[in-house]
């Protein structure tokens, strides 16, 4: 979380919102069990990407069966814009972790990791000088 926090905020002008947003995650995290944050830090990415102007714009739906990660919203394949994207399952839980919906299935550690990915990649669609993180390993290890 904090990589990603020192690579993601630059401006040096003060934001209540945002400070409350960052103390309130670091409580969370420190509050919950293990075993209650083994999505958060997809939720957290999308989270973040929130707070800085790049909100998910809508839900999965049957007929918006994609995610495209570029625009930010669930669509068709006809409306899809972008090269980057998920499809079918994979936006289905994409979409149930954003929003905090129950997850029918067990996620296994592939899983989030593939969906982690997918998240640092849409942050780094929409703030392209955030480069690789060095700490990716060890959310790895934290969503198994």
């Amino acid at each position: 979380m904090v990589e990603l926090l020192s690579k993601t905020i630059t401006e040096p002008e003060s934001n209540a919102d945002l400070y409350e947003f960052i103390e309130n995650s670091f409580l969370h995290v420190e509050q919950s069990k293990e075993a209650d944050l083994a999505n958060y830090p997809i939720e957290f990415t999308f989270a973040l990407a929130s707070q800085l102007g790049f909100e998910v714009q809508n839900a999965y739906k049957e007929n918006q069966n994609y995610f495209d990660l570029q625009n930010g919203n669930f669509c068709s394949q006809q409306e899809l814009a972008s090269t980057y994207f998920l499809q079918d399952a994979d936006a289905a839980l994409l979409s149930q972790i954003i929003y905090s919906e129950p997850i029918a299935t067990n996620l296994n550690q592939s899983k989030r990791n593939e969906l982690l990915r997918y998240a640092i990649q849409y942050i780094q669609l929409h703030i392209p000088h955030v480069s690789d993180l060095k700490s990716v390993a060890v959310l790895h290890s934290m969503l198994s």
